[in-house]
């Protein structure tokens, strides 16, 4: 990543992110069979859809990170640790969630992880207000993904 406004200081954050999403989708895909025959709520989604948001909300906070880089301010340290942090709890969320099957321990971490990401939207915003725009999707997301969980372990 040399310069800013040079297509390749770009290409790492999204192209990377990106593919860490559609990972992502290929690692909870292995369990779709299991996630078809959890009793779930009125509100859940289709498991395409399930699928697809990945890719999505990864490219988005791409362009986030994207930005963060790009305006090398006081926090910027801070703000990239966390976003490292929350992209491996929410790689372990699956795992406990879709691998191990554990509904309440998911749940607990879901709400650690949602608090991480308010950390990190909040340096982000210090650095560039535009930059928490993007991570915006995700965060509701997660809250969707709280809400689920919470009623797949009532349910089960």
């Amino acid at each position: 990543m040399k310069r800013r406004g040079n297509y390749k200081f770009f290409t790492f954050p999204l192209g990377g992110l990106f593919l860490l999403g559609i990972l992502f989708s290929i690692i909870i895909s292995r369990y779709l069979e299991f996630y078809n025959s959890l009793k779930k709520p009125f509100f859940n989604i289709s498991s395409f859809l399930f699928l697809i948001s990945y890719p999505f909300l990864y490219l988005l906070m791409g362009f986030g990170v994207t930005l963060i880089i790009e305006f090398k301010k006081r926090y910027t340290e801070e703000a990239l640790f966390l976003f490292m942090v929350q992209i491996i709890m929410s790689f372990f969320w699956i795992i406990l969630f879709f691998s191990f099957k554990t509904f309440f321990f998911s749940f607990l971490w879901l709400l650690i992880l949602i608090i991480i990401i308010l950390l990190m939207m909040e340096k982000f915003y210090l650095i560039n207000k535009g930059a928490v725009y993007f991570l915006v999707p995700y965060f509701m997301w997660l809250f969707y993904c709280l809400y689920l969980n919470f009623f797949i372990l009532i349910l089960n």
